[in-house]
């Protein structure tokens, strides 16, 4: 199984960044970015895509500007497979994604949550878990955050 980053004991999203390990990853630009604003706290939405092979792995950034919720959906997802799936912060020093939720069998539609106490970078994975995966998977992320 893939250990690059994922402790599962982190409970918030705010976490002291500390890099666990270090794999091999892309970490990617952000994709389309849509931000709302009203009589509450304004929120970001961030899109992502990509296509993840044999024990790879995808690592998209965004900055958290203020305390809230935060909520990452796996929308799309190529094939009848599962992959891993991980929400946390981002350590630019190794260029990990430390998890705060994880998922390593996640389904199209699964959704990840978690509320930081203070802005932070925080960041979404998508991984082969087990290196299990035959063909090229693609994928649609959704990350909104304040």
């Amino acid at each position: 199984m893939k250990q690059c980053a994922r402790s599962a004991g982190a409970v918030l999203l705010a976490l002291a960044v500390v890099a666990v390990g270090a794999c091999s990853s892309n970490t990617t630009a952000p994709g389309t970015t849509t931000t709302t604003t009203g009589t509450s706290t304004a929120t970001t939405t961030n899109t992502y895509t990509g296509t993840i092979t044999t024990n790879g792995e995808a690592i998209f950034t965004f900055s958290i500007s203020s305390a809230g919720n935060v909520k990452a959906t796996l929308n799309s997802l190529s094939g009848s497979t599962t992959i891993g799936f991980l929400l946390g912060g981002y350590n630019s020093t190794s260029g990990t994604c430390t998890a705060a939720v994880a998922n390593s069998a996640a389904v199209q539609g699964a959704i990840l949550s978690g509320s930081p106490s203070a802005p932070v970078t925080g960041c979404v994975s998508v991984y082969d878990p087990t290196g299990g995966l035959t063909d090229p998977v693609d994928f649609t992320v959704t990350v909104i955050h304040p």
